[in-house]
């Protein structure tokens, strides 16, 4: 349901959940602008899908945007 609801959003690159050492939770979800990922925040369906991910983040979570600068990838 994640990926089908975020895969449909104008925008949406990609998504990653990522699970630390002691088991922190950090989503990454990539988009191709700003607005286009804060229209994707503001539907129902990412309410609900947001709503079902808190539990991975102790029922507290905190965005925090960043802008690529480079990207490394496996030849």
């Amino acid at each position: 349901m994640v990926d089908a609801t975020l895969k449909k959003s104008p925008g949406f690159i990609s998504r990653r959940l990522l699970a630390g050492k002691d088991q922190d939770y950090v989503a990454i979800v990539e988009h191709s602008r700003y607005d286009t990922f804060m229209a994707m925040r503001s539907t129902n369906e990412h309410r609900l899908v947001h709503e079902k991910a808190l539990s991975l983040f102790n029922g507290a979570s905190k965005m925090e945007f960043f802008q690529e600068i480079t990207v490394g990838q496996k030849d």
